[in-house]
């Protein structure tokens, strides 16, 4: 039972992401393909936002937690080399930026 006990907790490290809603939309944007299903997959991590809280909720090992909270900020707000620019666009041109099905965002 000690052992079972220690894994879990081992494999249950909890680390927290401070979010906006803009950053939630951008966050879980694509269901299966979005950004949190995306660092989920590769840091072997689960992600779930607390709206309440306005945080994403990490949980795993810790390293892997570590990791992925490092990520999710970098990819929120920036550093370690990466720019991140918010624009606020009026729908009436949102299809001229992206592209009919995002084609423009993906070139």
């Amino acid at each position: 039972a000690k052992i079972a006990m220690e894994t879990f907790i081992e494999n249950n490290q909890i680390g927290t992401v401070p979010i906006t809603e803009e950053d939630r939309e951008a966050l879980f944007h694509g269901g299966k393909t979005s950004k949190v299903a995306q660092f989920s997959d590769e840091m072997n991590v689960q992600l779930h936002v607390d709206r309440t809280k306005h945080v994403v909720i990490v949980r795993g090992k810790q390293e892997s937690v570590s990791m992925a909270v490092k990520t999710i900020q970098r990819y929120l707000n920036g550093g370690d080399g990466h720019s991140v620019a918010k624009l606020l666009v009026s729908e009436q041109v949102v299809g001229v930026i992206i592209g009919r099905g995002g084609k423009t965002r993906q070139e």
